[in-house]
């Protein structure tokens, strides 16, 4: 996870608790309240890497395509 994404399973889980309210919870992370609530789902559902951002792994779409990558020799 980025430094970024480490402090929202523990500020989901104090939420989720009761230790803390959706919006201490979404001041924290600089979201709104709405937002924090779909964290929260996503946290129940999958749990702390459900949180990582969901674009991770996928492919630029801004990419070159594979000839022109290969027509410049990068």
């Amino acid at each position: 996870m980025s430094r970024k994404e480490l402090p929202r399973a523990g500020l989901v889980k104090a939420a989720l608790s009761g230790r803390i309210t959706n919006r201490q919870g979404a001041t924290a992370l600089h979201l709104t309240i709405r937002q924090f609530q779909r964290l929260k789902r996503r946290f129940e559902s999958g749990g702390a890497p459900a949180l990582r951002h969901r674009s991770r792994g996928q492919p630029s779409p801004r990419r070159l395509p594979p000839k022109l990558h290969a027509q410049i020799g990068a």
